[in-house]
């Protein structure tokens, strides 16, 4: 297998105004690959947008000012393993 990468982008700038649906897209360099979205809060509680699926992007709406954490997990569907993607934070006000 070539090595594996995965990244992730997001369609709106941070920081936005709460309410606001933000696309995350996570990116890999191989075809068959499950992502799976999670999001921290400030006060580190995990929130799962979307488990592990071979959809590359999940729509976001926070409703609640302050700083998240979004990470992206992928990998190959025949394998149980997984890369992460950088992790990135997100502000709403």
């Amino acid at each position: 297998m070539m090595p594996f990468f995965s990244e992730m982008a997001f369609d709106r700038q941070s920081p936005q105004p709460m309410g606001t649906p933000i696309t995350v897209t996570g990116i890999s360099n191989l075809d068959g690959v499950e992502y799976r979205f999670l999001c921290y809060d400030e006060a580190g509680s995990e929130t799962v947008l979307q488990d592990w699926s071979p959809d590359s992007t999940v729509e976001w709406t926070p409703n609640t000012a302050g700083v998240y954490v979004i990470k992206t997990q992928a990998r190959v569907l025949q394998y149980s393993q997984y890369v992460e993607s950088d992790i990135l934070k997100f502000s709403i006000q």
